[in-house]
């Protein structure tokens, strides 16, 4: 009799011992979630709703993380979720083409729980090699990450040193921007303004390209680049003779382009639209360093009697500071068929 029992206590040990490490699955903590086909964007909230415990956040490269992907498959959703130790969950959701983000949210993360209670086995896994659906995914998670952006608004150029209230001058400001793999940008600028005093009118406009990265969380986005500037401008006079052109007492005979270099922060505050666009509205820092060959600043003067007068001056060390508004449209909504 005690035999009898000494061997079922040892089954119902061995039994219970071993049912977790097979019902159980993975513990999510954070995940990365990334659509071509979904706004990712509404998604999220909704979910954060449903699965407050697990930190989510929006992109196509996971560290340290689970990764999400949401594609669609014809008639169907199809969730695929690699956690950190690369193991494979899939499932495929009944969706019409206009799926709601609450619906989908709800979907999203009943999959989430079953793959954490073990109720979805994972997939086999497969020898690792180079293969076309290799180059399949790099291209895939390029075109994820490829977006376009635009920012247009006021700007005001503040030099920095002596002179400094001959060069403030007032402009609009366009920026237009493209995001790749690793949150890196490429930017283009171009900027025109200027003004009048002392009967003497200046223009001046600046061309930028340069690249940098893009820092985001939720809803803040900040693009922080560097770029090469050049600078051409003209001053005249009204109705009269146009004044001189000084440069380090050297005397110019044109306006001569400016050359420099200029750092720019841009945080924002993003607003989702649809099909993945995103508003964003903030500001931006500019500051830059230019000047001509072998100088820096550039002053125009005009003879006043026996004294010369700076009416302008340009180039130097100066600060530009810019009322942002624009948006960030990704490559997928842009490739989308209209319906």
């Amino acid at each position: 009799m005690r035999c009898r029992l000494w061997a079922a206590a040892t089954l119902v040990v061995t039994l219970a011992a071993s049912r977790p490490a097979s019902a159980r699955g993975p513990e999510l903590e954070r995940v990365v979630v990334s659509s071509r086909d979904v706004d990712t964007a509404a998604l999220l909230p909704e979910l954060r709703m449903r699965r407050p415990d697990v930190e989510l956040s929006e992109g196509t490269r996971a560290r340290d993380a689970a990764k999400l992907t949401i594609e669609r498959k014809g008639s169907n959703l199809h969730l695929e979720l690699v956690d950190e130790a690369g193991r494979t969950y899939t499932r495929d959701v009944p969706a019409d083409d206009d799926i709601g983000s609450r619906a989908l949210a709800t979907d999203t993360a009943a999959f989430l729980d079953a793959v954490e209670r073990g109720d979805v086995e994972p997939e086999p896994r497969r020898k690792r090699g180079r293969s076309k659906d290799d180059d399949s995914d790099q291209a895939g998670r390029f075109a994820d990450a490829l977006q376009f952006g635009a920012g247009l608004g006021p700007a005001v150029t503040i030099p920095l040193g002596a002179d400094a209230g001959r060069g403030i001058i007032g402009a609009g400001d366009l920026v237009l921007r493209a995001q790749t793999l690793h949150r890196l940008i490429f930017a283009f600028g171009t900027r025109i303004g200027g003004r009048t005093g002392d009967g003497h009118r200046l223009v001046r406009g600046r061309l930028s390209f340069g690249g940098g990265y893009r820092l985001t969380q939720d809803r803040f986005d900040m693009p922080i680049t560097g770029a090469l500037t050049v600078e051409p401008w003209s001053v005249k006079q009204q109705g009269g003779d146009d004044p001189d052109l000084e440069s380090d007492e050297v005397m110019l005979q044109r306006p001569a382009s400016l050359i420099g270099i200029a750092g720019r922060v841009a945080p924002a505050v993003l607003f989702p639209l649809r099909d993945g666009v995103t508003l964003r509205v903030g500001g931006a820092l500019d500051l830059g360093f230019s000047g001509v060959a072998g100088s820096a600043v550039v002053r125009a003067r005009s003879d006043m009697g026996a004294e010369s007068n700076t009416v302008f001056r340009v180039g130097g060390l100066e600060a530009t500071i810019v009322l942002e508004v624009g948006v960030w449209v990704p490559w997928a909504a842009i490739r989308r068929p209209r319906r």
